[in-house]
Parts: structure tokens; C-alpha cells; sequence
């Protein structure tokens, strides 16, 4: 797996993929606008692909601003779960955003979330506390970082 692994940002190219994505991975699957936004305002946000081969298998939307990156999505393929595929693009999006000055990073999971709470530990983020009914459906988020 490793071996063919490539990262790279997102292009409008990539926009019809991403949105069906998306759909299929999350119950509150953003719209097509905030996709393309992530895309079009490169200074401040951006989505990091993670593919093998040419295939996009996983992707990360942050937003980077001064020395601090929040991470607003985190998501891989649903039949590529369980190969490295999010402790990767998870580690390469740090390593990266580092290297341009990033201090800060951090991002809200849900409390019930437990294979992305394991997951985002094992990339270094720690538990920083709980939002009460942080999500729609009144669910505490947990806000985790790595400061």
C-alpha cells in the first residue's frame, strides 16, 4: 500500500468525485458550494488527496490560518477503512503544513466515534474537552489537537 500512495491537493477537477464521496461517507454530507470553496481559496483552506494509484482513497478539508490549522473533514473511502489510508494522509498533512509554519492543529470528532478518536490519537491529537450538544443531533463533540 505504502508504495503506491501519493498525496496532492484537490483541484475543481476533483470536484464531482469529492461530492459523491461525500454523500456516500457522511450523513451530513456538505453540498457541492462549500467543496468548491475549500478548492478556489487556496491562501486559507485546502483538501489534501490521499490516492493509490489514481484513485482517491481518503481526504482531509482544513483550513489553515497564522499558525493554526483546523481540520473540518477527515474521511476515507468506506472499502479502503482499515489500511493505514487515514493515519497517512493524517500524518503527511501535518508533516506538510509544519514544514509552512504550523503550530496548531486541531479538530471536533464525536464522542460515540471511537475507531476516529483512536485514530487521531494515534496520530498525536490529545482530548482538550467536550462541546455539549455540539453536533445537530445534540451529540457532544470532543475537541482534540495537537498543540
Amino acid at each position: 500500500m505504502k508504495e503506491e500512495l501519493t498525496f496532492r491537493e484537490a483541484s475543481r477537477f476533483d470536484i464531482d468525485e469529492l461530492y459523491f464521496l461525500e454523500r456516500d461517507i457522511f450523513s451530513d454530507a456538505w453540498s457541492r458550494e462549500p467543496l468548491e470553496s475549500q478548492i478556489s481559496d487556496t491562501a486559507t483552506r485546502g483538501i489534501l488527496l490521499s490516492l493509490n494509484r489514481e484513485e482517491i482513497v481518503a481526504y482531509i478539508c482544513y483550513y489553515f490560518v497564522a499558525d493554526s490549522v483546523h481540520i473540518a473533514r477527515v474521511a476515507v473511502k468506506k472499502n479502503h477503512r482499515c489500511k493505514g489510508y487515514g493515519i497517512s494522509i493524517l500524518d503527511e498533512l501535518v508533516s506538510s503544513l509544519k514544514a509552512k509554519g504550523a503550530k496548531e492543529f486541531s479538530l471536533e470528532v464525536r464522542k460515540s466515534n471511537e475507531a476516529a478518536i483512536g485514530l487521531y490519537e494515534k496520530a498525536g491529537f490529545v482530548n482538550l474537552g467536550e462541546r455539549k450538544n455540539y453536533y445537530p443531533d445534540g451529540e457532544t463533540g470532543i475537541m482534540m489537537g495537537i498543540l
